[in-house]
């Protein structure tokens, strides 16, 4: 229902909507420079958007299968050929998809999202993106960015406004070179990340959950202990790691 409330806002051109949730219409929209201040929330997950093909056109063949069936019963040989050609079709799906999963994450540039002054809710999942990350919009409120392929947060990243940042599965080994304060920040997520020690966690007064699933469970206590120790907030800070949750709660 409510995502065909903004669908018709505009069929036909994605970027004069709200939302575009669809991976293959954000991914046009970003590659042609589409974006509009119309846009509050925009989401791109390349791993999704490479599965998509294949489960549409199994579908479609399956469905077209048992209609040929029912509806061409007397014609066995035509039947025959249409079997083996979809079974051959199918295949070479599965092929596609399986060289695709393989293929570096797609390359886009930031200063693609300058337009989108309204921007609130930004998913780039998978993406290398190129260029000045000071483009990205200042309002953002939550950003999610898995596979995030640099080491550290870079420092020109607009941060101030939000609420939630989501980098799991990505190539940081540290927040950022220099911590910056964040007064909204209440939820960071690193969970498969390759990040050994968090800092700067005194510039996010009103952290709530940190959320860490660490590759290597050895390493969990010390980190966690390195977030305690870096939190002076009277706010419950929880801390969630593979098996165990954590709560820190100033005495009443």
């Amino acid at each position: 229902m409510g995502r065909d409330l903004v669908r018709k806002e505009s069929p036909e051109k994605p970027w004069k909507r709200s939302l575009v949730w669809k991976h293959e219409e954000s991914l046009d929209l970003l590659k042609k420079d589409k974006g509009t201040n119309k846009i509050q929330g925009l989401i791109l997950d390349m791993n999704l958007l490479r599965e998509e093909p294949l489960s549409r056109s199994s579908s479609v063949t399956d469905h077209n299968f048992q209609n040929d069936f029912v509806n061409n019963s007397s014609r066995p040989f035509q039947l025959i050929y249409e079997f083996f050609l979809k079974i051959w079709l199918f295949f070479a799906g599965l092929l596609l998809m399986f060289s695709s999963s393989h293929c570096k994450d797609i390359e886009l540039r930031a200063d693609a999202l300058r337009k989108m002054d309204k921007l609130k809710l930004l998913q780039l999942n998978h993406v290398k993106v190129n260029g000045s990350y000071k483009n990205f919009p200042k309002g953002l409120r939550w950003l999610c960015m898995h596979g995030f392929q640099l080491k550290y947060i870079p420092s020109d990243l607009p941060m101030e406004n939000l609420v939630a940042l989501d980098m799991s599965y990505s190539s940081l080994t540290q927040l950022w070179k220099k911590s910056k304060l964040l007064r909204s920040l209440k939820i960071l997520n690193l969970s498969y990340s390759k990040i050994v020690r968090v800092e700067g966690f005194s510039e996010l007064p009103a952290l709530e959950i940190f959320t860490t699933c660490q590759r290597s469970e050895g390493a969990v206590p010390e980190f966690i202990e390195s977030v305690w120790c870096q939190f002076p907030s009277p706010n419950v800070l929880r801390i969630w790691n593979i098996q165990h949750i954590f709560s820190r709660q100033s005495a009443s």
